[in-house]
């Protein structure tokens, strides 16, 4: 018997449930985006929204 991951609705949209992963991400800051690599946290698929859980990935998003 499987078990279902746990579901995580996004805070920001309402729209979709979150996946538990490490992604690539954009930081989009006025006209300008840059790529940060292994972000592990909850990702929404439907509005790109972010919770970071842990802090290099979180310092790193910053950092961008």
């Amino acid at each position: 018997m499987s078990r279902k991951p746990p579901r995580h609705a996004c805070l920001n949209c309402e729209q979709a449930d979150m996946h538990k992963e490490t992604r690539e991400v954009i930081a989009r800051v006025g006209g300008l985006q840059r790529t940060v690599a292994d972000v592990f946290g909850w990702h929404c698929a439907n509005c790109g929204e972010v919770e970071f859980l842990d802090e290099a990935g979180s310092a790193r998003y910053d950092a961008a």
